[in-house]
């Protein structure tokens, strides 16, 4: 037979497990070091899975947050890259080769 305190670590490890599957962490900083150290960033969870992670760069200053819409773009000077899993906004990963290719497609066709 279970014990009360196994039944409630039991209840409180669903209940956490339940709240991440159903929305989206990203970690938030502005002026973030890039590369990244996640070590003193704060990190935010948004209960709806359509919110995105962003990753911002312009300039030389880097923003991480979690916004409702976002669309990866490549300008003069600024980039962003949006995902949807949890932490994805730590680094770029593909979707630079991904923006740089569509924007030499954008010049010659």
């Amino acid at each position: 037979m279970f014990s009360f305190s196994s039944i409630s670590l039991i209840c409180c490890i669903l209940f956490t497990w339940n709240q991440v599957t159903n929305g989206i962490v990203c970690y938030t900083c502005s002026n973030c070091n890039d590369p990244f150290n996640p070590t003193y960033v704060g990190v935010l969870y948004q209960n709806d899975t359509s919110y995105y992670c962003r990753k911002t760069v312009v300039a030389n200053s880097v923003v991480r947050d979690i916004t409702a819409s976002c669309t990866p773009s490549t300008t003069a000077g600024a980039l962003q890259w949006c995902c949807q899993t949890n932490l994805c906004n730590s680094a770029q990963k593909n979707t630079l080769g991904f923006l740089l290719a569509i924007s030499v497609l954008k010049v010659f066709f």
